[in-house]
């Protein structure tokens, strides 16, 4: 009986680069595990704090020198600090052949192949990047997604105009402080929300957290902005306050996040329901009208739902994909959140709600087992 393939994922998490390189690595090792690879992780310590299903998934966990110890057939790269002297190295000192995840196409790479993981970019725009002989995968088909999304008929009703519905996702990890913001300019465009708060918050209040509609929710040991960002003040209500109904609104964060509680404050005074590092993101993005998001691995969630999306970028290398995506229809890239102001936001968001978003439909992620059935006979 032969060995099975041994393959080996070079990518990271932490709070400051997000949780994304390691959740779509893991949504390619379980289709290669269904065909009978041994898969392992060579990342750093804070991977599986970031992304505990990392931790859960069973699969071995080695450190990042054991990567060349450890006898891989294929090494799959998804790592932006990474090119083509890396994986030369590593194929060097291995002899495995490398498949590299990539999503940014402003690198050379030594991949055997490659997989394009953004709608912005197909393979001639790679042609001058990678080697003559790479097998280039791209197109949303090839789009790592998670199963729960790729279930047919996930969304039951189309979203509805004007909507009615508010996902609030801005990553695990959350760097720009993105959630607190847009919640704060929530609070200031509809200063009468239906509040769900109970007594047991007066102990936050004690610890620094308002609630008495106060331009702003922040802890006196912080700032009420955050370094090299706009403020996050309220916004002005006269300028940006809204009449008529409150939208539902759901919010979605990472467990351990350092504006937990401000958040949870703000979204009882919002009436929204908040939830906590959930595996339930694909039902929540379906039963929703509209998104306000960040870039990342949740751009495709979001698509595959159809849930039109606001996007904010909060770092560099998020901007030219969320600015493709923007020109091809598949999303509103309203800009980084160092430029936006929070009465751009909220006129962002308040003509969404009453006009409502037309984007395109994106059928992601069907055909990752035909990626891993190519990776399993690449050393044969």
């Amino acid at each position: 009986m032969s060995e099975p393939v041994k393959i080996v994922f070079r990518c990271d998490a932490s709070p400051e680069i997000g949780s994304g390189h390691v959740s779509r690595c893991l949504v390619l090792a379980d289709a290669l595990a269904s065909l009978g690879a041994d898969c392992a992780f060579a990342t750093i310590d804070d991977s599986s704090n970031v992304v505990p299903a990392l931790a859960s998934s069973g699969y071995e966990i080695v450190e990042l020198a054991e990567l060349y110890s450890s006898a891989p057939d294929v090494v799959v790269v998804d790592h932006y600090g990474l090119d083509w002297d890396d994986e030369s190295r590593i194929k060097k000192q291995t002899g495995a052949m490398i498949v590299a995840i990539d999503d940014l196409c402003d690198r050379f790479r030594a991949c055997d192949a490659l997989l394009v993981n953004n709608l912005g970019f197909e393979a001639q725009d790679y042609e001058a990047l990678v080697p003559p002989d790479c097998a280039v995968f791209d197109g949303p088909e090839f789009m790592l997604l998670r199963p729960e999304f790729l279930k047919p008929g996930l969304r039951k009703a189309p979203p509805a105009v004007p909507p009615q519905h508010l996902f609030l996702f801005f990553g695990r990890t959350d760097p720009a402080h993105l959630m607190v913001r847009v919640l704060r300019v929530l609070k200031g465009m509809f200063p009468n929300a239906p509040s769900s708060r109970h007594p047991r918050d007066e102990t936050l209040e004690n610890q620094g957290f308002r609630s008495d509609g106060g331009d702003t929710y922040a802890d006196e040991q912080s700032s009420s902005s955050f370094p090299g960002f706009p403020s996050c003040e309220r916004p002005d209500g006269r300028a940006t306050e809204m009449t008529g109904k409150v939208p539902k609104i759901t919010a979605v964060i990472g467990a351990y996040l350092p504006d937990e509680a401000e958040i949870k404050v703000l979204c009882d005074d919002l009436g929204a329901t908040l939830y906590i590092q959930t595996d339930d993101m694909a039902s929540l993005m379906a039963a929703a009208d509209l998104a306000v998001g960040s870039g990342g691995t949740a751009i495709w969630e979001r698509l595959s739902t159809d849930l039109p999306a606001l996007e904010i970028s909060h770092s560099d290398w998020q901007h030219p994909t969320l600015r493709k995506l923007h020109d091809q229809g598949y999303l509103v890239y309203i800009g980084d959140c160092r430029d936006l102001t929070d009465e751009d936001i909220a006129g962002h968001i308040r003509n969404a709600l009453e006009n409502g978003l037309k984007t395109r439909h994106c059928p992601c992620g069907k055909n990752i087992l035909e990626l891993a059935r190519y990776i399993m006979d690449m050393k044969s």
